[in-house]
Parts: structure tokens; C-alpha cells; sequence
């Protein structure tokens, strides 16, 4: 994707220049006719500017081709009447015309080809052409609309629609090139706690294609999106529990209880009780059912606040040194698998589980993990050796100076792509970075591939079998959309 991104912008450079946009002069004729207080001027612009929209739109649906279309619809943008709300039609119109072309109807599509760019393509150039000053107007002005028009109309209209989805286009190219913040494309009205937010993710979970801004899950904030979560949880709870009920009645049923019931000793029991009955709910289905916690001889009715105890106590024991299931860094605070041959699978997995069961119903724990477990377990790419960086300071400042030596220095250091790693009970076993690991010596030519294949070892291969354990009790409970709408790096 990248490869194909970075040959489409050297193929728009190579285009004439009534092809491109130069930022410098988009901002200059913004402030030039900002600084023009003509109303004739204003009409004029805003009448010429529909005038053009309803040209290129029909010259769109004929399949007359103009590769010029996208820039000059982008350059209306320019236009500094549109943050007021006389004009906000003709926003919304630009809007919608840009989404059009950047949806690349076939027909269209293969006009456009004539210049060697599909109008998708041109959009998409033209917009990471922007730079961040023009980007954070437009987005502002997008932002206005969107959320003038919601208190106004009460009600999505295909207005909303479009700016939406063009938002959508701009926070792509902003991502790509780290432009703006994440919180410039959240919407205060979206994320107003009267918002409804539970008919919005109802629409966009019931697959029936009708917009939502779910769909656009970069417009919530974390707040929001914790709501979403949560929403998704209870609805499958409800359904886990109606379930029970139904099977009860009809007398299919060995248990009929509709709860995940965890009857719980304290002290040295807690671990023990608890990873016991989470296998029995594994087994038997009951895991998302609602949770309901009860301490052994101890009164007193699970609202909530005696979950929220277990909780704390029992992520306390998990992470215990003593338990020996994860190592704790006294440099950074934070805890990682243990790598060992040991076969503890059926304990990390009823561990993920465990950490899922208490997101699950809605208890967000401060679980001392670096980010790149999270990235893991959303199954998105690592950028390595950067993820490293967290977890391991030290080792990534050592591998980054690695980076600059000559052969004579690292030939000195005796360094092949093999590395030790702990087998259990103090054991240590060599491992192979790559085929011949042993055998290959690190000089400068391959010292990017060592340090590469030395923190995937550590993030990724050293705890393989740990961490898909873990995942995989994870996933039994929080495998929902909603959990991968959270941008882990900035809003976890």
C-alpha cells in the first residue's frame, strides 16, 4: 500500500501543474479574500461556486472526463465564507461532490485513467498535499458544520453524510503523515453524553449498510468509545442471559442460573477458587453471562462494588513474582511474559481470560503492560525496534548504538544472530535468530536485520506460546468490533 501510495504521488509531481495544488497559494488566496469584506465578491464566489459543483457533478455522471475535477473542487475549500452558517450549503455540496470522486465509481474511474490517476487517487494526493495550518482549518470547518447541523436538524442528513466521510479521507492523510492530533476529528456534538449513542452503534451493527458514525469510529473520543464498549458488552450479557432463562424454561438446562456465579475464598485461596470456576465457565459456556461475585462467608450482595475488589486482589496475586507467570521491570514499572519451555498454556489462557471478564463487565483496570501488548493482541503490525523502546530501554538504546558501528567494532564484540533465552528453573538454551543463526556474524551490512530479529525475538518469539495462550482467553470474552476502535498508542 505504501509502495503503491508513494508511486501515485510521484506520478501526480509528474503532472502538468493545473493537475496540482500549491499549498502556499491556497492559504495566500484564503487570507487575501478573508481580508475582502465585499458581499458582492462573497456572492459571486458563492454562486460560481455552485455553478462549478453542479458542472463537475453532471460532467461525473455523463463519464466526461476532466482530470482536473478534484483540484478544482479542493480549491473551493479555500473560500473563507463557508464557516458561516449562510453558506454552510455549499459545503456540504463540495463535500459531496469530493466523496464521489474519491468513491471512484467504475465508469468514472476509467475516464479519469486518462491522465494516468483514477480520481480516487487524485483526491487522495491532492489532500496529503495539505499542509497541517490548511489541514486544521478545513477540518474545523467540516467540525462546525457537523456539529451545527446535529443540534439544528436533530437528525444525520446527507449533508452530515458527506462532511463525515470526507473528514474520514482527511484524517487518513493526516495519520499518514502525523499532521494532526487525534482529537482534532473527535465531534463535541457525537460526544455529547446525550447523543445517542446506542441507536448509532445499533445502525451500524445491524449490517444493513445505513450510515453511522460508528463506521467513522475516529469522530468518538475515549470517553465515547468506553460507552460503545461497553454498550457491546451489556447487549451480549443480555443476550447470554436471556439465553440461560430460555434454556431454564425449556428444561434444557443442566445449570439454570443465568449469572457467571464465582463463589470466592480470600488469601491464599483467591487465585486457586477463581482460575477453578473460570475453567468449569469456559467449559461449560457460561463466561458472558452478567458476573457475580460472592467472598465465602461474607454478607453482602454483588452491586458491582465487590467485583471491583475481586478485580484488584486477584490482578494483585496474577502478577505476584511468586506465581512466576510474568517478570516485573523495576527501570519501567511494567510486566511481561515470562519465557519459559515451561507448558503453562492453560494458565495464561485462564489469565486472558480473567483480564478479559473484567473489561468485559466493564472494570478498566490499570494492568502495568506496555503498549505493544495491546497492539499484539488487536493483531496490528509492530513497528520494531521502536516498540521495543518501552518495555526494554536499555536494550533499544544498546541496539540503536549497535546501529553505527563499523565492522571492526562489532567484529570485536563477537556478535552471530544466535541469542540465549530462559528454559525454566534457571536454564538457558541458545536460539537462533534466522537459519544458521550461529554461524552468521553480525557486521555492518546485516546489523539492521540483527537488531530487527532481535526485538522480534523479545516482543514476539521468546513468548510465543505465552502470549497466544493469553490471547486466546483474551479473545474469548473481548472479540467484539468495539475494542478495535480505541487508537492504542494515543488513547489507552
Amino acid at each position: 500500500a505504501a509502495a503503491a501510495a508513494a508511486a501515485a504521488a510521484k506520478l501526480l509531481q509528474e503532472q502538468p501543474t493545473w493537475l496540482q495544488i500549491d499549498p502556499t497559494a491556497v492559504e495566500q488566496l484564503h487570507e487575501l479574500l478573508a481580508a475582502c469584506h465585499s458581499e458582492s465578491v462573497r456572492d459571486a464566489l458563492l454562486q460560481g461556486g455552485q455553478q462549478l459543483l453542479l458542472h463537475i457533478s453532471d460532467c461525473f455522471h455523463q463519464g466526461k472526463d476532466n482530470p482536473g475535477f478534484c483540484r478544482q473542487v479542493c480549491g473551493l475549500l479555500a473560500n473563507p465564507w463557508l464557516q458561516h452558517m449562510e453558506c454552510h450549503h455549499l459545503l456540504a455540496a463540495i463535500a459531496g461532490v469530493l466523496v464521489e470522486l474519491g468513491q471512484q465509481q467504475p465508469a468514472a474511474a476509467a475516464c479519469s485513467a486518462a491522465c494516468g490517476l483514477t480520481y480516487s487517487q487524485q483526491l487522495q494526493q491532492l489532500l496529503r498535499a495539505w499542509r497541517a495550518p490548511e489541514m486544521h482549518r478545513i477540518v474545523g470547518l467540516l467540525q462546525q458544520y457537523i456539529t451545527l447541523t446535529l443540534y439544528r436538524q436533530q437528525a444525520i442528513t446527507p449533508g452530515i453524510e458527506a462532511a463525515t466521510q470526507l473528514l474520514g479521507l482527511l484524517e487518513t492523510a493526516s495519520s499518514e503523515q502525523a499532521l494532526l492530533e487525534p482529537a482534532d476529528f473527535y465531534n463535541d456534538a457525537v460526544n455529547e453524553p446525550d447523543f445517542n449513542i446506542k441507536e448509532d452503534y445499533k445502525r451500524w451493527s445491524s449490517g444493513s449498510g445505513l450510515f453511522s458514525f460508528c463506521g467513522h469510529s475516529w469522530i468518538y473520543d475515549p470517553a465515547a468509545k468506553s460507552r460503545i464498549l461497553q454498550l457491546e458488552n451489556q447487549m451480549q450479557q443480555l443476550a447470554a442471559f436471556e439465553s440461560s432463562m430460555m434454556q431454564a424454561l425449556m428444561g434444557g438446562a443442566r445449570e439454570s442460573c443465568p449469572f457467571l456465579l464465582l463463589r470466592i475464598r480470600r488469601g491464599a485461596y483467591l487465585l486457586r477458587d477463581t482460575l477453578m470456576q473460570i475453567n468449569n465457565a469456559k467449559n461449560n459456556g457460561s463466561l458472558k453471562k452478567p458476573l457475580k461475585v460472592k467472598f465465602i462467608g461474607e454478607e453482602g450482595v454483588d452491586e458491582g462494588g465487590l467485583q471491583k475488589e475481586f478485580f484488584q486482589l486477584l490482578v494483585r496475586e496474577c502478577f505476584n513474582p511468586e506465581f512466576g507467570m510474568f517478570v516485573h521491570s523495576d527501570e519501567t514499572h511494567l510486566h511481561w511474559f515470562h519465557a519459559s519451555s515451561m507448558d503453562l498454556d492453560t494458565e495464561y489462557e485462564l489469565i486472558g481470560i480473567l483480564i478479559g471478564l473484567a473489561i468485559y463487565n466493564s472494570h478498566i483496570l490499570e494492568f502495568q503492560f506496555p503498549l505493544v501488548l495491546y497492539k499484539k493482541l488487536m493483531g496490528q503490525p509492530l513497528s520494531l525496534p521502536d516498540d521495543l523502546a518501552e518495555l526494554h530501554p536499555e536494550i533499544h538504546a544498546s541496539l540503536g548504538k549497535l546501529a553505527v558501528m563499523t565492522d571492526e567494532e562489532l567484529a570485536g564484540m563477537g556478535l552471530t544472530f544466535q541469542v540465549e533465552t530462559e528454559a525454566g528453573f534457571g536454564e538457558r538454551v541458545a536460539v537462533d535468530l534466522i537459519p544458521g543463526g550461529s554461524s552468521t556474524p553480525v557486521t555492518a551490512g546485516n546489523v539492521q536485520q540483527y537488531i530487527t530479529a532481535y526485538a522480534d525475538h523479545l516482543l514476539n518469539g521468546a513468548v510465543a506460546r505465552q502470549f497466544g495462550a493469553f490471547q486466546r482467553g483474551f479473545l474469548r470474552l473481548c472479540s467484539g468490533k468495539a475494542l478495535h476502535f480505541f487508537r492504542w498508542v494515543a488513547e489507552v
